[in-house]
């Protein structure tokens, strides 16, 4: 059996999610190449860190804190 995933935002279709892994409780991913962003280790730290921001941005916009 197999899952499809989609992009939240555009629909875009992402990846599968199949249930054929290594062992009968283990899953497999077909992630698509196109999907991912590849960013450089020294770069790594910054762009979490602005990720963490906008989520932690948008969190307190839908609980009402902004």
């Amino acid at each position: 059996m197999r899952t499809e995933i989609r992009s939240k935002h555009t629909d875009f279709h992402v990846s599968h999610v199949f249930t054929d892994g290594t062992d009968p409780e283990s899953l497999r991913y077909d992630i698509k190449s196109a999907a991912l962003q590849f960013i450089p280790a020294e770069d790594l730290e910054k762009k979490l860190r602005k990720v963490y921001k906008i989520c932690s941005l948008r969190a307190k916009f839908h609980l009402g804190h902004l």
